[in-house]
């Protein structure tokens, strides 16, 4: 699951590094293999009462409790602390993916 304003941002990202078509390429695979959230005035509303000192992680944490996500998949697990939802690192999720495929 991604928020929607997560698309943007990731788009931008890879265009200013990748280039245009990487970006595209990239994003064709993100909306094939994701669910995208519409981020709505509710969801910012929420956003803002967060006590995360980032307002983007903030509204990725909200997505993630509307959504009922397990997990924030996230190199910056510190800055989710408050989050109703917990982050974990891109490394921890792989495992626990394992361990889940184990069993």
């Amino acid at each position: 699951m991604l928020p929607g304003n997560a698309v943007t941002t990731l788009h931008y990202i890879l265009e200013k590094y990748s280039g245009t078509a990487l970006a595209n390429q990239t994003l064709d695979g993100l909306l094939a293999d994701f669910a995208i959230h519409p981020v709505d005035k509710a969801n910012f509303q929420r956003a803002r009462q967060l006590p995360l000192s980032d307002f983007e992680d903030a509204v990725v944490a909200v997505t993630a409790e509307v959504t009922r996500s397990d997990f924030i998949v996230t190199r910056n697990v510190a800055d989710f602390v408050g989050s109703s939802v917990p982050a974990i690192t891109p490394i921890d999720f792989l495992e626990h993916l394992a361990a889940v495929g184990a069993e």
